[in-house]
C-alpha cells in the first residue's frame, strides 16, 4: 500500500517537474487596441532543462495569428531569451476582453509544455471618442459661409 503511495506521489510530481523545465515571462506593450490592430508583448522564455532544446511557441485560439516574434526558441541549457510578440486578430472581432492561449512546448519532449494566457483588450470607437456638431442655432443659410463647430471628446 505504502508503495502503490508513493509511485502515485512520484507520477503526479513528474509534472510538476515537466512544467518547470520552461518558464516564459510576458509583459504587456500594448494589449489594449481598437478593432483591427495589433496587440504587442513582450515575452522572456527560459530553458530550465540540463539540456540544449527547442521550444516552439503554438497559439491555440483560431481568432489570433503571429505577426511578429519567433515560433522556435533554440536554447541552451538554462539559457533565457527575450523577444517580441505581435498578434493581430483574423476578421473583424467585437470589443471585449480576450484571453489568447499560447503552448511552448519542447521539440525534444512533447510532455514538457507550459501554457499561458494573454489578455487583450479590444475597446470599441465609440468608447472613446464622442463628436458633437454645433451649427448656428438661426439655422444654416446655403447662400452664405456657415460656421461649424465640432467638439470632440475622448
Amino acid at each position: 500500500m505504502k508503495k502503490l503511495l508513493i509511485l502515485i506521489l512520484f507520477i503526479l510530481s513528474l509534472n510538476l517537474v515537466y512544467a518547470a523545465e520552461i518558464t516564459v515571462k510576458e509583459s504587456s506593450v500594448k494589449s489594449v487596441i481598437l478593432p483591427g490592430q495589433n496587440a504587442i508583448f513582450d515575452l522572456e522564455v527560459t530553458n530550465n532543462q540540463v539540456f540544449r532544446d527547442q521550444i516552439k511557441s503554438v497559439i491555440m485560439d483560431a481568432s489570433w495569428k503571429r505577426q511578429g516574434g519567433n515560433e522556435v526558441y533554440n536554447l541552451n541549457a538554462n539559457e533565457k531569451i527575450q523577444d517580441r510578440l505581435t498578434l493581430f486578430p483574423l476578421g473583424y472581432l467585437k470589443p471585449g476582453i480576450y484571453a489568447i492561449s499560447i503552448r511552448f512546448v519542447s521539440t525534444t519532449n512533447p510532455e514538457i509544455y507550459i501554457d499561458k494566457q494573454l489578455v487583450i483588450t479590444i475597446i470599441d470607437y465609440k468608447d472613446i471618442l464622442e463628436a458633437k456638431l454645433e451649427v448656428n442655432p438661426q439655422g444654416l443659410d446655403p447662400r452664405k459661409d456657415n460656421l461649424l463647430k465640432l467638439n470632440l471628446k475622448s
